[in-house]
């Protein structure tokens, strides 16, 4: 059987959305860009414990931590709005 089953939509709205949204409303940004979703993709493997898969998709940590580089990643292309 298998240790983990998943598809990738599952994944986006439990891990991905929440924190790319925050970061781009605290960014107020008015896109979303491929270098914010290769941000918060990096971001979300850097919370994955090693032998995991995914985080924990109850971990707070990991929603703040996409939002904190999505919002960074706003700024750096400069689309962020002050």
């Amino acid at each position: 059987g298998a240790a983990y089953a998943a598809d990738g939509r599952s994944v986006n709205n439990v891990l991905g959305f929440p924190g790319i949204f925050r970061g781009v409303l605290n960014a107020r940004a008015n896109d979303v860009t491929h270098p914010m979703l290769v941000a918060a993709a990096e971001a979300i493997a850097s919370c994955t414990k090693p032998g995991d898969l995914v985080p924990h998709p109850l971990d707070r940590t990991v929603h703040e931590r996409v939002a904190a580089v999505v919002e960074q990643a706003a700024a750096a292309e400069k689309i962020a709005v002050k």
